[in-house]
């Protein structure tokens, strides 16, 4: 037997999955994704992964506006789904529209829930420091990423990991969360586990804000909120008035004798950088306007140089 389903999604992330509901003998009635967006120094409309997706494999594509559209829902009732498997669709789904499938909504989400829920945690989990993570399929319910866990797949976190390969390495890890939750919702196999409410914590989505590292923390701390914005903001130190973008980072524990942000030598990997305890080194930089360049070219150039202060 295969369940008949929807699948709500729009980015990357989403489409693996969807390829591997398909992969296992699922019917996919349609593909829900956001509108296309304007994207590019063009700023041509650029339809989301899913739907990309849904165009090779066949599959009928619905993007609402508005996920209060009543043809919408009157076109998504019509399909009678057994389930909704929801992955980073970007919108929260009212009562409405969960209580349509004949079994149940199923969202995948990309941490140990109840740890980190909200738009970013693969981000969060890095940010925080946290040495493992994982992907949860629940069942879904009106609150933001709190219904019951039905399943849980864990993995450890590499030290020396960026948000972006991270985040790879869930996307695949997620798809098989979700078949083998499907495969279990066959065979009535599920066991939904309610989520202990006193050990929730939140991941909210990224701003640019985000970036910016504090060199008064000590490096460890520094570099871990580093590779948790890669790709996006991506890590930034201030150069005078300047915003400085910083690429290939390291760091070392080994205390450092001079006041955090102050740089205190040009290695052959980069600058070293005295951090509130321990030092970050500083592979490549990159100026405003500018494209990334070593640490040393830097330092014959536009800086920073040995002895100056970043912040």
């Amino acid at each position: 037997m295969s369940l008949r389903v929807v699948f709500f999604g729009t980015p990357e992330m989403a489409r693996a999955a969807l390829s591997a509901v398909i992969e296992a003998g699922h019917q996919v009635l349609a593909g829900v994704c956001q509108p296309d967006r304007p994207a590019g120094r063009g700023r041509k409309l650029k339809p989301p992964r899913v739907k990309e997706a849904c165009d090779l494999l066949g599959v009928p594509v619905l993007q609402p506006e508005s996920i209060r559209d009543c043809d919408f829902f009157d076109r998504l009732a019509a399909l009678e789904p057994d389930v909704l498997c929801v992955v980073a669709y970007g919108r929260i789904l009212n009562r409405k529209i969960l209580d349509i499938p004949k079994i149940m909504p199923v969202n995948l989400h990309f941490s140990l829930l109840p740890e980190l829920r909200g738009a970013a945690p693969h981000n969060w989990a890095l940010i925080r420091g946290l040495t493992e993570t994982g992907v949860t399929a629940i069942k879904m319910v009106e609150r933001l990423d709190a219904g019951p866990v039905l399943a849980q797949l864990r993995t450890r976190i590499d030290p020396a990991e960026t948000a972006e390969e991270l985040l790879s390495r869930l996307t695949g890890l997620g798809a098989r969360a979700l078949v083998e939750t499907l495969s279990d919702l066959e065979r009535g196999a599920l066991n939904p586990v309610a989520q202990d409410e006193e050990r929730v914590t939140y991941a909210p989505m990224l701003e640019p804000r985000d970036g910016w590292l504090d060199l008064s923390l000590p490096a460890q701390a520094v570099y871990d909120r580093a590779r948790g914005v890669v790709p996006w903001p991506g890590p930034s130190l201030a150069y005078g008035d300047r915003r400085l973008k910083v690429f290939d980072l390291a760091w070392d524990g080994e205390p450092v004798q001079a006041e955090p942000g102050t740089v205190v030598d040009l290695e052959s990997r980069g600058y070293r950088v005295a951090c509130g305890g321990g030092s970050l080194v500083v592979g490549r930089v990159q100026h405003p306007g500018k494209k990334p360049v070593q640490a040393e070219q830097a330092a014959r150039g536009s800086g920073p140089r040995v002895g100056e202060r970043l912040a």
